[in-house]
């Protein structure tokens, strides 16, 4: 306990101060206050500790003892439902320039019509070599086939070339298959032959004129083929030069060489004397001229090389119309209008066409509905259909560049 030696009026309010704090007592200011008016009365000689403390023990017993204050458990505050924010009206679209207008859809315009180009000249290719592969399976069966047919028969089976009477009885192959395989080494062309010359024919490979002779049979054995699209089998053609060899191996597995005697020439395209059974056997290969027109027909004619003995055919025949060497006669398909264009396929032209424009007319609108990344992932592929079908379609329209 501490104690005060002083009588002034501080003195003994900090006197008491103390000794409340001492004692552990929480008395409010009025009580204090009396309590130091009380001890200020008294004079100094009759204040001393002893009264000090009896007079703070006292007011101990009156004073409410000092409640640790109790902590007040805090409430979780009351989640608040989060209100969705409200939508953005979209702002409309800005109307573009009339002249970007125009201007964009000259670049668009020009931008497809270099991508018909190579889809002519490289895409056309890729279709055309997977059709090859799928002609060299069925050349294939088709040989092991006549092998197995071979080594049943008592004697080699076509030991020398059909004669045209058997070559009337024999039933035409489907138009589309495999009937051949053509190899010209000067030129660097390995190509399986399909029968027919019609649009999806040629786009296969080289195709048999139907009505010629076909491959392994006497006579004049014709065959064309694309020079600038779908792989252009023949797009050297014209390289050929007198001397080099042409060989033809049929589905029965003979192997038939012929020989360039001439260079090649060039006819009109509705020269069809050119594909007449001359009486001896040749081969006769034609194909657009120049590149990338269909103006003329570049032929080529190769002899056959020592012929068999029993084939009694001399190249002195007076020359003879294959539709009158049947007793069926069948005339000579040349599957090509004279102005080249086949307009049957007109209607898909523009419908493919008016897909193109109405895309286009609405790619932006598209692209900012369903965003930007969303646009392209899902826009992207649509446009690479449409622009397909449009070509394929385009390419059966405009004239075949043989």
């Amino acid at each position: 306990m501490r104690t005060a030696s002083t009588s002034s009026e501080h003195d003994i309010e900090h006197l008491v101060a103390l000794s409340l704090e001492d004692a552990g007592l929480d008395m409010d200011d009025s009580a204090t206050d009396a309590l130091s008016r009380v001890l200020a009365g008294l004079s100094s000689s009759e204040i001393d500790a002893a009264l000090i403390g009896r007079l703070v023990t006292e007011a101990s017993l009156l004073a409410p003892p000092r409640m640790p204050e109790k902590a007040q458990p805090r409430m979780p505050e009351k989640a608040q439902p989060r209100m969705p924010e409200k939508a953005q009206p979209r702002t409309p679209l800005r109307p573009a320039s009339p002249w970007v207008t125009v201007f964009t859809w000259i670049r668009n315009f020009g931008a497809l019509l270099l991508l018909f180009v190579a889809w002519q000249l490289w895409g056309t290719s890729i279709s055309q070599h997977h059709a090859q592969s799928v002609l060299a399976g069925q050349f294939a069966a088709k040989l092991h086939k006549a092998k197995d047919h071979a080594e049943k028969a008592v004697v080699p089976a076509r030991a020398m070339l059909l004669s045209r009477a058997s070559q009337e009885r024999a039933a035409l192959p489907p138009a589309g298959t495999v009937v051949a395989r053509l190899q010209i080494p000067g030129i660097s062309v390995d190509q399986f032959v399909v029968e027919g010359t019609a649009e999806n024919d040629l786009a296969q490979g080289p195709g048999h004129y139907i009505g010629t002779a076909l491959p392994g049979y006497a006579g004049n054995v014709a065959i064309a083929g694309h020079r600038t699209t779908y792989g252009a089998p023949f797009n050297r053609l014209a390289g050929v030069v007198a001397g080099d060899s042409i060989y033809l191996t049929t589905t029965s597995g003979e192997r038939l060489r012929y020989v360039v005697r001439v260079g090649p020439k060039p006819v009109a395209p509705t020269d069809v004397a050119i594909l007449d059974d001359f009486g001896d056997d040749r081969i006769t290969l034609t194909t657009c001229t120049p590149e990338f027109s269909a103006a003329e027909r570049l032929v080529v004619v190769g002899y056959l090389v020592d012929p068999p003995a029993t084939l009694g055919v001399t190249s002195t025949s007076p020359a003879r119309h294959v539709s009158g060497s049947r007793t069926h006669p069948v005339a000579v398909t040349i599957d090509s209008s004279p102005t080249g264009w086949n307009f049957g396929h007109l209607p898909e032209v523009l419908v493919s066409l008016g897909l193109l424009v109405l895309l286009g007319a609405e790619n932006r609108r598209l692209v900012r509905w369903l965003g930007r990344w969303r646009g392209w992932v899902l826009l992207t592929p649509i446009w690479c259909i449409v622009i397909v079908v449009a070509f394929a379609a385009l390419s059966a329209l405009v004239p075949a560049s043989l």
